[in-house]
């Protein structure tokens, strides 16, 4: 194992682990921690015990930029007060279920005439509460619709902020091991 992923629940671990590129997952191991505090404590467990490097990929629960990174700041002084190895915290704005409706043909595609423009304005807002509430008409599951996309949607998918950072940090950590 040469790096973790924390993830804040089973749905974000399992949008990661589609939507990052399979030969940067290579050796990661990704794991849900049933919610922030629970995250925080993993990430610093897995820091003192694996010592391995660790991405954090957390929900911002905000759009304001001022106290993201003061969440972001704080989580990674929490973490990497007791790490030797490096370690990153990607906030998703405001939740990683954001980056499904960055790609609004998608989602048109998935939800056709129930999708409404106020959905997507209020998905800027609260992706996790639209999305859910969008499925439970629909017949589908937030994980069905993960698992359902196609390699070139995922690609399009990996256009979102939170996700070209994480991509950039485990690039960064494969390239040392691979170096060593």
């Amino acid at each position: 194992m040469i790096a973790y992923i924390v993830t804040e629940d089973t749905f974000d671990e399992k949008l990661l682990k589609r939507l990052l590129p399979g030969d940067l997952l290579r050796d990661i191991f990704i794991v849900a921690a049933g919610g922030l505090s629970d995250g925080i404590s993993m990430a610093r467990s897995l820091a003192v015990r694996r010592q391995v490097p660790l991405l954090l990929v957390f929900d911002s629960d905000s759009v304001d930029a001022g106290l993201i990174e003061q969440r972001r700041s704080e989580i990674e002084y929490i973490v990497a007060g007791v790490s030797i190895r490096p370690i990153k915290v990607v906030m998703a704005v405001p939740q990683l279920e954001g980056v499904l409706f960055s790609d609004r043909e998608l989602v048109r595609r998935w939800f056709g005439d129930r999708l409404t423009q106020e959905d997507l304005i209020r998905a800027e807002y609260q992706p996790r509460l639209v999305l859910e509430r969008l499925v439970a008409g629909s017949g589908l599951s937030m994980e069905g619709l993960v698992e359902g996309l196609s390699d070139r949607e995922a690609e399009r998918l990996r256009s979102a902020v939170v996700i070209q950072e994480a991509m950039v940090f485990l690039g960064q950590v494969q390239a040392v091991v691979e170096a060593a």
